[in-house]
């Protein structure tokens, strides 16, 4: 039994609650330039420190017999202990601001967009490359020389610069929530950027940002990447003044915890290449990633190999994480069917294009898909969990919860072609209601909405 739901819930639960505890006894821990940082700080402990990681002891506890109040007691005490550790700080770039001021001044008023890693920049590419004035990225790592970006774009690598606010409980307990919003602070003071922009908004330092540009008047913008299934900590409540989605069914799930974004169903801005043979079934393989643990992860592989073995005459995709290969071990197995074969290096779209059935337990790509032709196998055997949206319910594809329940089913639709061509036509009539659009149109669309916001400072739709 995996107890992944529960430990979402009660850390949902518990990370708010420790923020307001503390704020009950110092009212201005969280605040640093007249702003807060409690969103940054809830998002710094689940995904930056300790949280994210924390599922498979929090499993590990309950299997053994704690009840749920004595495993969340444990919990509850880590935190509170967690305050009176001692952080190092980070080195900080001391750059007095008159030099910072001429260093900076070929790239004021310029499209400033955050970078947090490789994969965001891929992804971001095609939206760069479009919009048609200087762009300053500001990335979390150093661009290789051959990276192909337009002469317009301008890379600099992040490093934290002196303060200009003090804040002594986040200095001391949360340092980098502390210098990443001192590093903006005066990074967008003086660059004064028409707006800014990111990806996915996950991240602490994301929030960070967009909570210094709202304070500085500046428009920021994020843009929808993947969908999580499940809107943890690091989804809710973000500060953005504007939420670019795929299409109006997510701009309604992401509005149930966001309420400030203004939501634009901008539309998915990759290509969807013309549908090939669709001779796979390509099982989405994550890595043990927020969501995901081990365990699941071992029984979706699990599914796979059985599914490989049952049906000999189908072929099974294989496509890993970007962010996490499978080990020696596993390939091993999967080279003992013919059938396998791994797909982790063949181009995204191409993938979706001789696809027709995904299979993952909350990937991104069970949603996606859809606007590919392809048509989603949600496997998920975490205990008490229900995808969301409910594809099933939707009649826009399987769900399966165990190896024996995902085996019957997906011989069922192996075996009836009536329930492929049923599953493919309610795609197509949902696919508008999921996806505003997609590829050149999609990105015609983003460039005129971000050129209509920073002329007139809010969105002007078509």
């Amino acid at each position: 039994m995996d107890y992944n739901i529960e430990y979402f819930e009660f850390i949902d639960f518990l990370l708010p609650k420790f923020v307001a505890e503390i704020k009950q006894k110092y009212p201005e821990a969280f605040i640093i330039g007249d702003r807060s940082c409690e969103i940054p700080v809830i998002k710094n402990l689940l995904y930056g420190r300790y949280y994210i990681n924390a599922k498979e002891s929090y499993n590990q506890l309950r299997k053994e017999g704690k009840n749920k109040e004595e495993v969340q007691r444990i919990f509850k005490n880590q935190l509170d202990q967690s305050v009176q550790e001692n952080f190092t700080q980070p080195s900080l770039e001391p750059i007095d601001d008159e030099y910072l001021c001429t260093l900076l001044q070929p790239y004021l008023h310029q499209v400033f967009i955050y970078i947090h890693d490789e994969r965001h920049l891929a992804y971001l590419t095609p939206l760069i490359r479009r919009i048609d004035q200087p762009v300053l990225l500001v990335t979390e790592y150093e661009l290789p020389d051959e990276t192909d970006l337009p002469d317009s774009v301008t890379a600099v690598t992040i490093e934290f610069l002196d303060e200009i606010h003090y804040s002594p409980f986040l200095y001391h307990h949360f340092p980098r929530v502390y210098h990443y919003f001192n590093t903006f602070s005066r990074l967008l003071q003086i660059l004064q950027p028409c707006c800014t922009i990111t990806l996915e908004g996950f991240h602490y330092q994301q929030e960070i940002m967009a909570i210094i540009s709202r304070k500085l008047s500046i428009p920021s913008i994020c843009i929808q990447q993947g969908w999580p299934s499940l809107l943890h900590s690091c989804f809710r409540y973000m500060q953005y003044d504007y939420f670019f989605t795929w299409g109006d069914l997510f701009t309604s799930l992401f509005k149930t915890r966001n309420p400030t974004p203004n939501f634009v169903s901008a539309g998915y801005m990759y290509p969807v290449l013309p549908k090939g043979q669709k001779r796979w079934i390509t099982f989405f393989l994550q890595g043990p990633f927020v969501i995901v643990d081990r365990w699941s992860m071992s029984v979706l592989f699990d599914f796979l190999l059985q599914c490989a073995a049952l049906f000999p005459e189908q072929v099974f995709g294989v496509r890993e994480h970007p962010g996490y290969r499978f080990s020696n071990d596993y390939r091993e197995q999967c080279n003992k069917y013919d059938n396998i074969q791994f797909l982790s290096d063949k181009p995204l779209d191409e993938v979706y294009a001789e696809t027709f059935l995904v299979v993952s337990h909350s990937s991104s790509c069970i949603m996606e898909g859809i606007v590919h032709g392809c048509i989603p196998f949600v496997f998920d055997p975490t205990y008490q969990s229900r995808y969301s949206p409910d594809i099933e319910k939707m009649e826009l594809g399987i769900m399966a919860s165990n190896i024996e329940d995902g085996v019957e089913k997906m011989k069922a639709f192996l075996s009836n072609s009536l329930q492929k061509e049923q599953f493919l036509q309610k795609n197509d009539e949902m696919k508008s209601h999921l996806f505003a659009s997609y590829g050149d149109d999609t990105l015609r669309k983003m460039v005129q909405y971000i050129k209509n916001i920073i002329t007139f400072g809010r969105l002007i739709k078509e």
